[in-house]
């Protein structure tokens, strides 16, 4: 969803962008175009870092949440 509403201006690039993330290799996308300092193609709503800060928040809420649940589930039946 953040892929869409990021690249919605051009749609060729937003399908580029969603197979990035399907297959994982959108963090390390994002990483170096922070690193090489790339400029932004126009139709873009974020700057490569801040997109990538989303997805590092995005990553923290998806992993982490579910395993803290279980994790307390799994304290309290004891």
């Amino acid at each position: 969803m953040m892929v869409v509403v990021v690249h919605h201006r051009s749609k060729w690039r937003m399908l580029v962008e969603m197979c990035g993330t399907l297959t994982f290799t959108k963090q390390g996308i994002l990483f170096w175009r922070t690193f090489t300092n790339a400029r932004p193609l126009g139709h873009e709503l974020l700057p490569p870092v801040s997109e990538m800060m989303m997805f590092q928040g995005i990553e923290v809420f998806a992993e982490c949440i579910p395993m803290a649940v279980i994790q307390v589930q799994n304290i309290l039946d004891r």
